[in-house]
Parts: structure tokens; sequence; C-alpha cells
């Protein structure tokens, strides 16, 4: 996949939406980007 594709696509869908993560990883994902 190229990496603009995948950019593009982790921008359109919040982290707590993906399956598996918790709240806390969430959080820490997030202060991240």
């Amino acid at each position: 996949m190229d990496q603009d594709v995948r950019d593009y696509v982790m921008r359109r869908i919040p982290i707590g939406e993906i399956w598996g993560v918790g709240s806390a990883t969430e959080a820490k994902l997030n202060s991240r980007a």
C-alpha cells in the first residue's frame, strides 16, 4: 500500500474505533500523533 494512501486512511479512522484498542491505548496513541 502506498504511504500516502495509508496516511490518508489512518487520519480518517479514529483510533478508538479500531477493534481491540482500549481507551488507555487510544489516549497514548493520540498523544503521539
